[in-house]
């Protein structure tokens, strides 16, 4: 009996409940975050009547700051439609247990109105928009050569506090229309946010390049001499505009340009000291060290691009003897044209000397003075000319058709032979000092020729 007594019981507070919820929301029920249990339609179009009159909106953005918007400057007012009615139609009166343990959660989003263009002069008030609390977001960009550590880096982004006035207002007119009393500038994606950021492979891949360039180091081999090209001066010709990084061509043009200034000896006048002690003045003649800047340029692109790390020479057009100071050097043939005298030194030593017969003076074939090449060597030559064809055992050519060569059909050399009797411009030598002469000499060995 005493059963049948508690079950009527929950059944009649069961039904009686279920009546109730008819026209009452559940227990945990909630619109736009704020409670609304066991309250009528009325009681709850009432409630949010009267909250109206007191309506604030707090506004939270970067950096700790904060504002408000008060309704009552906006003409706020409400303007209740069936949005609230129908969340309670939603609900199955029989089914109220369940929000004993479960809450329902509404959003309502146009409960009131107010006045737009006033809410728009609130938020350009709003601290938010002040000068003093703006700070401009900044991509995230390569930052200037580090000398210490010799290297680019990533300078991370800056997210700044710069706002989206078009989002501001939406999103505020949101918060406004449903009543929320807390509204997320952050949240709301309202900030404008920087273009680049530190993991942009773009940028990745520009500082990767922009470091292999720089650890490029090139050790120019100049015999005893050596310059090295590194990072101190590569950073200087790379250039980064826009993500676009390049090398400066014309700066690396004239970087060899001026390297080729300071070390080509090729077309230079000289000085030599000669065996008789004195100091002349020599000039360029067609021997020493130059350059090719076009392909010096192109290697040093490519060199640079790949970041090598290498030891070389400078390509060069032309070849001298030696890289030395005096690019003569110790090692050379000296041929004094003023008293018909050739000298021969090895490593500085005298090895070989002979008098010899220049060019005739009288009829216009002098020999030029300078300093040559020895183009090549050969036996058993026949020379040219336009009124000669002269079999020679030993042919050792220095400037273009002049050369060093035995005479066999003289029977003397030296004196003032040349001046009347003397060559078409090559060095007649007795057949025996040609011969050990040949023998001692090679290809791009320099030939000194003085009056």
């Amino acid at each position: 009996m005493m059963i049948a007594v508690i079950s009527f019981v929950f059944v009649l507070i069961y039904f009686v409940a279920s009546l109730f919820f008819i026209n009452h929301f559940y227990f945990n029920t909630y619109i736009n975050d704020e409670t609304f249990s066991l309250m009528s339609l009325k009681d709850t179009n009432e409630s949010i009547r009267q909250s109206i009159e007191h309506y604030e909106l707090n506004i939270k953005g970067r950096g700790g700051l904060s504002d408000k918007i008060i309704g009552k400057e906006i003409n706020i007012t409400y303007e209740p439609d069936d949005q609230i009615g129908q969340f309670l139609k939603e609900q199955n009166p029989l089914l109220w247990p369940i929000s004993v343990f479960r809450s329902s959660h509404y959003n309502a989003d146009h409960l009131v109105n107010f006045d737009q263009e006033l809410l728009i002069e609130k938020i350009e008030d709003l601290s938010f928009n002040q000068k003093e609390n703006i700070i401009m977001p900044q991509d995230a960009r390569i930052s200037d050569y580090d000398e210490e550590q010799g290297q680019y880096r990533i300078i991370e982004e800056s997210e700044g506090t710069l706002l989206d006035q078009e989002k501001v207002l939406q999103s505020i007119s949101q918060a406004v229309y449903g009543l929320f009393l807390e509204s997320s500038l952050e949240e709301s994606n309202a900030y404008i946010s920087p273009k680049i950021y530190l993991e942009d492979e773009s940028l990745q891949n520009s500082v990767k390049r922009m470091n292999q360039y720089v650890g490029t180091s090139i050790t120019y081999e100049l015999s005893e001499l050596k310059e090295v090209l590194n990072h101190s001066v590569i950073h200087k010709w790379i250039k980064n505009e826009n993500g676009h990084v390049f090398l400066d061509e014309e700066q690396i043009k004239g970087y060899v340009k001026e390297f080729s200034k300071k070390y080509n000896t090729y077309g230079k006048n000289r000085e030599f000291k000669t065996t008789s002690g004195n100091t002349i003045k020599l000039p360029s003649g067609g021997y020493g060290w130059l350059i090719d800047q076009e392909a010096e340029f192109q290697m040093l692109m490519s060199n640079i691009e790949n970041g090598d790390v290498l030891s070389r020479e400078p390509i060069y057009s032309v070849r001298g003897y030696t890289r030395a100071e005096n690019d003569i050097g110790s090692t050379y043939v000296e041929a004094d044209l003023g008293n018909q005298h050739l000298y021969f030194y090895q490593n500085g030593e005298l090895i070989l000397e002979t008098d010899l017969v220049s060019g005739n003076m009288v009829k216009g074939f002098a020999t030029p003075p300078g300093v040559f090449g020895i183009t090549y060597k050969a036996r058993n030559a026949t020379l040219r000319g336009e009124d000669y064809e002269t079999p020679v055992n030993y042919w050792i050519p220095f400037n273009g058709n002049i050369g060093l060569h035995d005479a066999v059909w003289r029977k003397s050399f030296g004196g003032d032979i040349y001046i009347n009797h003397g060559s078409h411009g090559c060095l007649n030598l007795p057949k025996d000092k040609a011969e050990e002469l040949y023998s001692l000499t090679e290809q791009g060995m320099p030939v000194v020729c003085y009056y």
